[in-house]
């Protein structure tokens, strides 16, 4: 879903881009990790079970495989294209994606990370190229890799 991997497609293909970015805000940020009966670890026990977790990280690899095919039609496209694929092609993808992902559990992390992570996509329906202004996706990312979506914050 806002995949590292993903955004530095989306930096390569116009310059300045992060969607899920690179760098550090010197912020130190210490986390618990616990391993309970699933094997599956996070922060303070958040963790999804292993199966949800499998699960989730299925629907982002979807999810990213699409986003993949997206950006590198970004590579030719002019900037209004670019706004074009932005608000109909990354938009729903991603917003499909905290959708299918709402589906699999009510836990209170991950809804706080889907909450989060649709804040974001708000600000960017209303700004199409905030996308290539930075590193919206990192908390986000870093909450969805503490209960075990690595998959999701890759």
């Amino acid at each position: 879903m806002f995949n590292a991997r993903t955004s530095l497609a989306v930096i390569a293909i116009a310059g300045s881009l992060g969607f899920a970015g690179c760098g550090d805000d010197d912020d130190e940020t210490t986390t618990t990790t616990t391993s309970g009966a699933t094997g599956a670890t996070g922060a303070s026990g958040a963790a999804l079970s292993t199966d949800l977790a499998a699960q989730g990280n299925e629907i982002c690899k979807q999810g990213d495989e699409e986003l993949n095919q997206v950006f590198s039609e970004l590579q030719n496209a002019k900037p209004t294209e670019q706004e074009e694929l932005i608000t109909n092609e990354v938009i729903p993808n991603i917003q499909g994606q905290i959708d299918d992902l709402r589906d699999l559990s009510d836990s209170e992390e991950l809804a706080s990370a889907l909450d989060n992570a649709e804040s974001i996509l708000d600000d960017l329906e209303a700004d199409p190229a905030s996308l290539f202004e930075g590193d919206a996706f990192a908390d986000v990312n870093e909450e969805l890799s503490a209960i075990g979506l690595d998959d999701c914050a890759d």
